[in-house]
């Protein structure tokens, strides 16, 4: 190996290595997108971002990010949204947040969720949509911090299909798979799991911005919708 290329081989390394090893995160800066952050979140990114390469990180896909989404001691979900990179080892992260989808309550036991099936301490402050499961046990269905996968898909698939129909439902009781009460203000509505949520949420928004049956919901405390045709009682 001739001189030149020895050389050129040394400062290839030497290059490297201060790439890799001296060009470091320094400084981490989160920035919010959309509602703040809670205060544990950017010292917990800070933690996982210290001292990585600045060019030999995949800063995007880094396992920081999903446990930061699954973390059960934050209210909301944090997603990793951008990163800049400045001179000196300074980074700023761009986080979204993300309110939980429903709130379960089992017995005494309240835990909300968002679109996994990871458990999460409740906060009382949030303003969410509130599942009743008398029949479910949490030691049962709850094992090692997951709600078994089956009852959060059902639950999160109508907690998404009230809030796109912007229903005024804040309560649910799931007394059973066969009956399923939705709480309005002045009127209970009964579904169960045989059919599509979207469908029966869009077939109650129908009938409740149909101006012909409004004197009937009026005078009536549940609507059935079971069967073919809704039932009024």
């Amino acid at each position: 190996m001739s001189k030149k290329v020895l050389l050129i081989v040394c400062f290839s390394c030497i290059f490297f290595v201060v790439l890799k090893f001296g060009l470091v995160v320094r400084d981490v800066e989160c920035v919010a997108i959309g509602e703040s952050l809670a205060a544990p979140v950017c010292p917990k990114v800070q933690q996982g971002l210290l001292g990585k390469s600045l060019f030999f990180t995949d800063f995007e896909n880094d396992p920081l990010w999903i446990e930061l989404a699954a973390s059960p001691e934050y209210s909301h979900t944090y997603q990793f949204a951008w990163i800049k990179k400045y001179a000196l080892g300074k980074v700023v992260v761009g986080l979204t947040s993300k309110l939980p989808d429903y709130r379960l309550v089992i017995g005494e036991k309240r835990f909300i969720f968002n679109q996994t099936n990871r458990v999460r301490n409740d906060q009382d402050f949030l303003e969410l949509l509130t599942i009743e499961a008398p029949n479910l046990s949490a030691d049962a269905s709850i094992q090692q911090g997951y709600l078994a996968e089956e009852s959060h898909r059902q639950f999160l698939n109508l907690a998404t299909a009230i809030r796109e129909q912007k229903l005024a439902i804040q309560q649910v009781v799931w007394r059973s798979d066969q009956e399923i009460q939705l709480l309005l203000p002045a009127l209970t509505v009964v579904i169960d799991t045989q059919k599509d949520f979207s469908w029966q949420m869009e077939r109650l928004r129908a009938i409740l911005d149909d101006q012909d049956v409004a004197t009937a919901l009026q005078e009536a405390t549940v609507l059935d919708l079971r069967f073919n045709l809704p039932v009024l009682k």
